[in-house]
Protein backbone atom coordinates (compact mmCIF):
# COMPACT_ATOMS: atom_id res chain seq x y z
CA UNK A 1 0.00 0.00 0.00
CA UNK A 2 1.27 3.27 -1.13
CA UNK A 3 -0.12 6.99 -0.50
CA UNK A 4 0.05 10.16 -2.03
CA UNK A 5 0.12 12.93 0.01
CA UNK A 6 -0.47 15.47 -2.91
CA UNK A 7 -3.75 14.11 -3.64
CA UNK A 8 -7.06 14.24 -1.79
CA UNK A 9 -6.32 11.07 0.80
CA UNK A 10 -6.27 8.25 -1.45
CA UNK A 11 -4.37 5.61 -1.06
CA UNK A 12 -3.81 2.64 -3.64
CA UNK A 13 -3.15 -1.58 -2.34
CA UNK A 14 -2.33 -4.05 -4.95
CA UNK A 15 -3.53 -8.09 -4.48
CA UNK A 16 -3.02 -11.39 -5.91
CA UNK A 17 -6.20 -11.13 -8.14
CA UNK A 18 -4.29 -8.52 -10.77
CA UNK A 19 -6.21 -5.73 -9.02
CA UNK A 20 -5.43 -2.43 -7.88
CA UNK A 21 -8.01 -0.48 -5.83
CA UNK A 22 -8.00 2.72 -4.88
CA UNK A 23 -9.55 3.53 -1.91
CA UNK A 24 -10.65 7.12 -0.49
CA UNK A 25 -9.75 7.51 3.45
CA UNK A 26 -12.26 10.31 4.18
CA UNK A 27 -14.83 8.09 2.98
CA UNK A 28 -14.11 5.07 3.76
CA UNK A 29 -14.76 3.20 0.45
CA UNK A 30 -12.80 2.17 -2.56
CA UNK A 31 -13.50 4.17 -5.56
CA UNK A 32 -11.55 2.68 -8.13
CA UNK A 33 -10.65 -0.55 -9.00
CA UNK A 34 -8.20 -1.64 -12.29
CA UNK A 35 -7.27 -4.96 -13.50
CA UNK A 36 -4.63 -5.80 -16.10
CA UNK A 37 -3.98 -9.49 -15.72
CA UNK A 38 -5.07 -12.02 -13.21
CA UNK A 39 -1.88 -12.83 -12.18
CA UNK A 40 -0.09 -11.16 -9.02
CA UNK A 41 0.69 -7.49 -8.67
CA UNK A 42 3.59 -7.83 -7.20
CA UNK A 43 3.98 -3.62 -6.19
CA UNK A 44 2.03 -0.21 -6.83
CA UNK A 45 3.59 2.95 -7.31
CA UNK A 46 1.76 6.82 -7.23
CA UNK A 47 3.66 8.60 -10.47
CA UNK A 48 4.47 12.68 -9.98
CA UNK A 49 1.19 14.28 -10.55
CA UNK A 50 1.15 16.36 -13.88
CA UNK A 51 -1.48 19.29 -13.68
CA UNK A 52 -4.48 17.66 -12.66
CA UNK A 53 -3.64 14.28 -13.98
CA UNK A 54 -3.14 11.81 -10.99
CA UNK A 55 -1.55 7.89 -11.72
CA UNK A 56 -0.29 5.33 -10.82
CA UNK A 57 2.22 2.56 -11.86
CA UNK A 58 2.06 -1.53 -11.35
CA UNK A 59 4.45 -4.91 -11.54
CA UNK A 60 3.68 -7.78 -11.46
CA UNK A 61 3.85 -11.96 -12.47
CA UNK A 62 2.61 -11.51 -15.70
CA UNK A 63 6.11 -9.35 -15.99
CA UNK A 64 4.74 -6.51 -17.22
CA UNK A 65 4.50 -2.52 -16.34
CA UNK A 66 1.42 -0.89 -16.37
CA UNK A 67 0.38 2.91 -16.24
CA UNK A 68 -2.83 3.95 -15.22
CA UNK A 69 -3.32 7.78 -15.97
CA UNK A 70 -6.85 8.14 -13.50
CA UNK A 71 -6.63 6.72 -10.21
CA UNK A 72 -10.36 7.49 -9.26
CA UNK A 73 -11.93 6.09 -12.04
CA UNK A 74 -13.77 9.90 -12.37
Amino acid sequence: MTFDRSLPRLNICRAFDGKAKVWSIDQRTCVATHTETEKTLWSVKWLPKVGRNEGFATAGANSSISFYREATGG
